[in-house]
């Protein structure tokens, strides 16, 4: 029941595609009071100058009076404003576009997906954000608002394969452990990149949306064995650093296509605990973005459908990845703690919402989940979980009352790691399957 062959269902290719708004042009009102009344036939005499209707021969011989002159110097100095100024935008603009430009690569070589957070602070638009502010990194989560709805755009990153180890003598770069989990009460903070008003607390504490795990079974009295739980990675070619690595270069992989060695094998364990506390679990190792990175999400929503529809006792889907926190100087970080004396990646909690228009309107329930489970999360090490996030697109997340994704640990994280993280969920997951609460 925990493993699912890759190639037994046909998947439905979805393209989703996204637009951009035209710039608005700003035109020169000719009904403007200063341009009126002005007429080129009447000049007037300054400073008792004499105006001859008729030009002269010679322009050259034109008298230079303090007026004229103050008029040149006047129109010089506005000139000179009007190039600074454009010098100014221009380097501006140019200065923006860079960081974004190494951003988007950056992404493209570690995973993840690249977007800026909608919170910023107005000096930092393009600043990539962790979870905690004080920590100034590019983050590349999968917030490519995927599942956003008919327009939405998914994430177009990737990242080529390839062998692990010395960059061919090129330069290193650091792989430094970081804490970046909430310190909130009751660890209930999150981002939320969408205008909804939400109160986590007031979630935490109010009914569980799901029924025990023993109900949701008699709903299903012929088939015991009834799958309750779809785990699935979107992209299941995410890997890990390697054991012990503190550096890495720029032609490291971090996608493999072993799933004992990605982020699959975090799935595995997964479904091995949620298996070994009586939840019939179904895991799908299928890699989605194995082919095509940017049809990752609608290859693995298209999934998720058809397995609702072959068993529709399914009311938990969790949807696996590991994260990916690079800073602008390309030093990559770990996010982890240590619980029980065992090195452990810290873990995000993805919440998908309609704020994009999709047809998602019991998000909340997914909320619910998410705050009772990121409670529970705290309660077992202050430092395990971070900040949970809520974007604006739907992530696929409307197809069942318990949806979540999970960013379990980084790409600086070492797979190790990342299971340590993965049983610790998992145990939580359980208690609140199993209670529905």
């Amino acid at each position: 029941m925990t493993n699912d062959s890759a190639g037994r269902m046909p998947h439905i290719r979805e393209t989703i595609g996204g637009s951009i708004p035209e710039d608005a042009v700003d035109k020169a009102d000719v009904s403007d009071p200063l341009r009126q009344n002005v007429s080129l036939a009447e000049p007037t005499a300054e400073y008792g100058e004499s105006i001859s209707a008729a030009p002269s021969a010679n322009a050259a011989s034109r008298r230079i009076t303090p007026l004229s002159a103050s008029v040149f110097f006047l129109r010089a100095a506005l000139f000179a404003v009007f190039l600074a100024a454009a010098y100014f935008e221009i380097m501006s603009a140019v200065g923006s576009f860079i960081p974004n430009c190494v951003n988007a690569l950056s992404c493209l070589a570690f995973g993840g997906t690249y977007a800026i957070e909608e919170n910023s602070a107005p000096s930092d638009d393009n600043v990539m954000r962790p979870s905690k502010p004080d920590i100034e990194m590019v983050e590349f989560g999968d917030g490519s608002d995927a599942g956003s709805g008919d327009g939405g755009a998914e994430s177009a990153g990737g990242e080529a394969e390839g062998g692990t180890g010395d960059d061919a003598g090129g330069e290193r770069y650091p792989i430094k452990a970081t804490d970046i989990s909430t310190n909130a009460e009751r660890g209930l903070a999150c981002s939320n990149q969408t205008d909804y008003a939400l109160d986590l607390p007031l979630l935490a504490d109010s009914e569980f949306v799901l029924p025990p795990l023993e109900e949701l079974k008699a709903l299903h009295p012929d088939d015991p064995n009834a799958p309750v739980v779809l785990i699935i990675h979107t992209h299941g070619t995410e890997s890990f650093s390697p054991e012990g690595s503190d550096s890495y270069g720029l032609k490291d992989s971090f996608r493999s296509t072993d799933i004992t060695q990605n982020v699959v094998a975090v799935g595995s364990v997964i479904a091995e605990q949620l298996e070994s506390r009586g939840i019939p679990t179904l895991h799908c190792t299928e890699m989605f973005d194995k082919d095509s990175y940017s049809k990752a999400y609608s290859n693995s929503s298209a999934a998720v459908r058809e397995y609702i529809a072959i068993y529709p006792s399914i009311k938990y889907v969790f949807d696996v990845h590991r994260d990916s926190i690079i800073a602008a100087d390309y030093t990559k970080y770990r996010p982890m703690t240590v619980i029980d004396g065992v090195e452990t990646a810290q873990v995000m909690i993805l919440i998908g919402t309609d704020a994009r228009g999709s047809d998602h309107p019991n998000w909340r329930d997914n909320l619910t989940l998410a705050a009772h489970l990121q409670e529970r999360l705290f309660s077992r090490s202050q430092s395990f979980p971070r900040k949970m996030s809520v974007r604006t697109g739907a992530f696929y997340q409307q197809y069942a009352p318990g949806s979540l994704l999970f960013e379990v640990g980084s790409c600086g994280n070492t797979l190790s790691q990342a299971k340590a993280a993965a049983k610790l969920l998992a145990e939580e997951l359980a208690e609140i399957i199993i209670r529905g609460e």
